[in-house]
């Protein structure tokens, strides 16, 4: 291996990082500030929305909240149970 051939190979070697490099320079950039402009909307509309429902389930949802459940599973009645449970 003489020393014409790794300096062809160092040629070839700059014109592929020229050419790549100058590749980049033309070609835009995928923009990055939409996708996190419309991350930070969204997590505000999410935020929102969780913020109403809380209110709602602190507020007057509490009561509707607790008749579906009393509803569904039915009220335990044994005095027992709450004596042992929620005896202080």
């Amino acid at each position: 291996m003489t020393y014409n051939f790794f300096r062809k190979k160092a040629a070839i070697a700059a014109a592929v990082v020229l050419c790549s490099t100058a590749t980049a320079l033309i070609l835009p950039a995928p923009t990055a500030d939409a996708s996190i402009l419309s991350a930070v909307i969204g997590s505000g509309i999410q935020y929102v929305q969780v913020s109403k429902q809380l209110n709602y389930y602190n507020g007057d949802g509490r009561d509707k909240f607790f008749e579906e459940l009393k509803k569904k599973y039915g009220v335990n009645e044994d005095p027992l149970f709450f004596f042992f449970f929620f005896h202080y």
